[in-house]
């Protein structure tokens, strides 16, 4: 995958649920797992040694890789080793909290956009009544009101 996105950058690679498979290599049993976070980390640092210096004539330019934007998503930050949290790798985080109730009420607004809605719907009303709620739980809200309807 790493391989691809060199050769087709600038790239992203997204890596959902991160903590998956680099999770902290103390917490895994299995040797396999402990390979596994390691050569993620090696893919990442490989990046950062071939985008650095480089000659200028043409051949070696072609084989310079380009930009790749390495993300990873998790709900468990803690989880993840910290060797991939360094400055090089996974170095900026980005901490998306609860919604508030005004922003509930932009994620209803957004997920029943596309909704035949018969009647009044006070979205405020709802968005105050679901304190905690994630997108993905607005979500399953509706669909399940969907559902029922």
């Amino acid at each position: 995958m790493f391989q691809k996105a060199y050769r087709t950058a600038p790239s992203i690679v997204f890596i959902d649920e991160i903590d998956a498979i680099a999770s902290k290599r103390e917490n895994l049993h299995r040797e396999m797992e402990r390979r596994i976070v390691t050569q993620l980390m090696t893919c990442m640092d490989e990046c950062h040694q071939n985008i650095g210096g480089g000659d200028s004539d043409a051949e070696s330019s072609e084989k310079k890789p380009g930009y790749v934007i390495v993300i990873g998503a998790t709900n468990r930050p803690d989880a993840v080793d910290q060797a991939l949290r360094r400055p090089g790798r996974f170095d900026r985080e980005i901490s998306l909290g609860i919604p508030d109730e005004h922003a509930r009420k932009q994620i209803l607004k957004m997920l029943t956009q596309n909704l035949r809605l018969e009647g009044q719907f006070d979205l405020f009303k709802i968005a105050r009544a679901t304190p905690g709620f994630v997108g993905a739980d607005l979500k399953a809200l509706i669909d399940k009101a969907g559902n029922l309807a």
